[in-house]
């Protein structure tokens, strides 16, 4: 695909909902939610309630919503408040590759360019990204402890860079 044109498996992994004939909203800051809206409004858009909730150490409270499809692939769904205000969205895929990771990372990189920050190592491979209204990053886990396998993705509202740590 061209620079700048996001490919199709990107456009489903950031805008994928359980309606099929739902149109990506590119305001949009992570799946169709924004930065700022509350626990609530979060809920009535999810059309779920948390299956899970608890505090993460950047002290957000981090709720997880079960499972979704990402890529063709069952994916953790959590998503972070605040005070009450929406900061940051993940998902988490166990049971991935280090293929899989440098296959989204390449079509990240081709749709955001170069990552502002990246590294491989034998315990954990990531990149990320400082975009206008998102930071955004890519964590792969070969033999995390508690998942397994994994990579994590996970957008972050740029006016809440501390709470970019953590699994969510």
């Amino acid at each position: 695909f061209k620079p700048g044109t996001m490919p199709a498996q990107l456009t489903q992994m950031l805008h994928e909902f359980p309606f099929p004939d739902f149109k990506a909203n590119q305001q949009c800051d992570f799946r169709r939610l924004s930065w700022g809206m509350t626990q609530e409004q979060v809920e009535t858009l999810e059309y779920l309630a948390p299956a899970a909730t608890g505090i993460n150490p950047s002290g957000t409270t981090y709720h997880i919503y079960g499972y979704t499809n990402c890529m063709g692939k069952r994916a953790r769904l959590t998503h972070n408040f605040l005070s009450d205000q929406y900061v940051r969205g993940d998902y988490l895929i166990s049971g991935s590759s280090i293929e899989e990771y440098k296959k989204v990372r390449a079509d990240l990189e081709n749709y955001y360019g170069a990552p502002a920050l990246a590294d491989e190592a034998e315990n954990i491979s990531y990149a990320g990204w400082s975009l206008p209204d998102k930071f955004l990053n890519l964590v792969f886990y070969p033999d995390h402890s508690q998942y397994g396998s994994l990579f994590t993705l996970t957008f972050v509202d740029p006016k809440h860079p501390e709470v970019q740590d953590g699994l969510f």
